[in-house]
């Protein structure tokens, strides 16, 4: 575990990590699995010690939240029956080991969730984007439609950006940012190679050999294109900087 000062906590562990995730106060939670195929979901406090303990044998864990407060733990597992998918989302309060709520998603495959706040969740999927009340077990759905999803990527204010590749090309990309209330504000044809790309819930960022394309999401407009190395193929925003990563070197850019 590491914050801006440098790696804060560090552990080896004999199973296997599926997934982990940390909430702002400083609990976090781990998927782990052994060689027998049991799977624990285990919540840790901010002095590292053990606050919850969810063992499944049914399906196969995906992915695991913590809420802003780190008081509540969501996990989603993946079953396949007859070449047909069946997703499920288990909501828990850390303090109880007994499942809160629970919401099933036939024929849909749930890639990774994140929280909104301290009960709605953010869902990707392979057909659609979802967001969930955990608390009252509902979902607001947005449909891909025909398009399939290419990549995501987590932005602030709770946004999203997904990138879809067009129905019958394997060319066409289209970047869709989503915000908290699942609705799409912005939705965009990219015809260069997308090498990366992300959202601060203003403007829309879409790395491409040796520059950053910038939208406006609500005008859909273009701005100044940010040069960038060319060595560069992940890009990050932060506050009014985007951070370029090469294999070697991070890049520092002012957004204009």
């Amino acid at each position: 575990i590491a914050d801006k000062s440098g790696i804060i906590f560090r552990n080896d562990l004999e199973d296997e990590i599926i997934n982990c995730d940390i909430a702002s106060n400083g609990n976090y939670v781990i998927i782990t699995r052994n060689a027998g195929g049991t799977q624990l979901v285990t919540v840790y406090s901010a002095n590292n010690k053990a606050v919850f303990g969810w063992e499944c044998t049914d399906d196969y864990l995906v992915d695991a939240a913590l809420s802003k407060n780190g008081k509540s733990v969501a996990v989603s597992s993946l079953n396949v029956s007859n070449g047909d998918p069946f997703s499920r989302i288990y909501y828990f309060n850390v303090d109880s080991l007994q499942v809160e709520n629970k919401i099933e998603y036939p024929n849909e495959t749930v890639y990774r969730i994140k929280f909104i706040d301290n009960k709605n969740v953010s869902v990707i999927t392979d057909i659609s984007y979802m967001t969930a009340d955990l608390s009252k077990g509902e979902s607001k759905v947005l449909s891909y439609e025909y398009d399939k999803i290419a990549g995501f990527s987590f932005g602030s204010n709770s946004s999203v950006a997904i990138l879809k590749t067009g129905f019958g090309s394997l060319n066409e990309k289209k970047l869709m940012i989503v915000n908290k209330k699942c609705e799409n504000v912005f939705e965009n044809s990219i015809e260069s190679d997308i090498l990366d790309f992300g959202t601060d819930g203003k403007n829309a960022y879409i790395l491409i050999a040796g520059k950053v394309l910038v939208y406006s999401i609500s005008s859909g407009e273009r701005g100044d294109d940010i040069e960038v190395d060319s060595s560069a193929t992940k890009v990050m925003i932060s506050g009014s900087d985007i951070f370029a990563l090469s294999s070697d070197c991070v890049y520092k850019y002012a957004i204009k």
